[in-house]
C-alpha cells in the first residue's frame, strides 16, 4: 500500500499546504467517464500510472491489468498511443512492455529494472528444454546472451523440498551452459542499483562467454 493516497484536483483547484501531509496531490479536469463511484476508472487509473510513475512501478501494475484480463496488450498499446502531453512516450514504453506472461508483480518490477540495463534483453517465462528433456520455464530469460534471471523468495523457497527442487532447478541451467542470477525481494525493491550493477556485469561476462560465440542454447518450441 502507498504511504499516502493519490487525489486528482481540477486544474483551477488550489490547496492548502498542509493538504501534502495526507495526500498525493495531482491535477487535471477529468472526464466524466474517468470517475466511477467516486474513484477514476480502470482506464484513467492506468493512464496516470503509466504516464507518473517510475518503471519499476508503472509496468508491474500494466502487467497485472493484462494478466488479470482488464484489458489486452494491443488495447493498451493503443491507450497509451492515444494519450496527448506530457508523459506519452513512457506511457508507449510502458504498455510495450506490458505482458500476461509475467508471473507476479515482483517478477514484473525485476523485468522493469532489468529493461535498464544496456544490451540486456529479458522475458518472462521463456520455456528452455534441457538436457533431460522437461522444459522449465525461467523468471527472465535474455536468449541471445543466454542469462538466466531468477526472482527468489521465502515464499516459494522455504521449505526443505522447494529448496531442493530450486536447486536442482539452478544446477540444470548452469549445466546447460547459461548465467544464472538470482535476485532475493529485499534486494530487488530496494537496492535496485544493484541489481542493475549485477546485470550488467552479466552482460559484460556473456560476451566472453564460450555460449555467445557458439550461438543460443536449445530452446524449447
Amino acid at each position: 500500500m502507498p504511504d499516502l493516497p493519490d487525489v486528482t484536483f481540477p486544474r483551477d483547484r488550489r490547496i492548502d499546504p498542509s493538504v501534502r501531509s495526507v495526500l498525493v496531490p495531482h491535477w487535471s479536469n477529468l472526464a466524466p467517464e474517468d470517475v466511477v463511484d467516486g474513484v477514476t476508472s480502470m482506464r484513467r487509473t492506468l493512464i496516470d500510472c503509466m504516464r507518473n510513475l517510475p518503471l519499476e512501478e508503472s509496468v508491474p501494475i500494466a502487467d497485472s491489468a493484462v494478466r488479470a484480463g482488464d484489458i489486452t496488450s494491443p488495447a493498451l498499446v493503443r491507450l497509451a498511443a492515444s494519450m496527448r502531453g506530457r508523459g506519452r512516450r513512457r506511457a508507449m514504453a510502458v504498455a510495450a512492455m506490458a505482458t500476461a506472461a509475467a508471473a507476479n508483480a515482483y517478477e514484473s518490477t525485476l523485468r522493469a529494472i532489468a529493461s535498464t540495463v544496456p544490451g540486456l534483453n529479458v522475458e518472462p517465462q521463456r520455456p528452455i528444454r534441457i538436457a533431460d528433456g522437461r522444459v522449465l520455464h525461467p523468471d527472465l530469460l535474455d536468449e541471445r546472451l543466454g542469462i538466466v534471471i531468477e526472482a527468489e523468495s521465502f515464499t516459494w523457497h522455504g521449505e526443505t523440498a522447494a529448496l531442493t527442487r530450486d536447486c536442482a532447478r539452478y544446477n540444470a541451467f548452469v549445466t546447460q551452459g547459461l548465467i544464472v542470477i538470482r535476485f532475493s525481494w529485499p534486494q530487488v525493491i530496494f537496492r535496485p542499483a544493484y541489481v542493475v550493477e549485477v546485470l550488467a556485469n552479466a552482460v559484460a561476462l556473456a560476451h566472453r562467454h564460450a555460449n555467445v560465440a557458439r550461438g543460443a542454447p536449445a530452446y524449447a518450441a
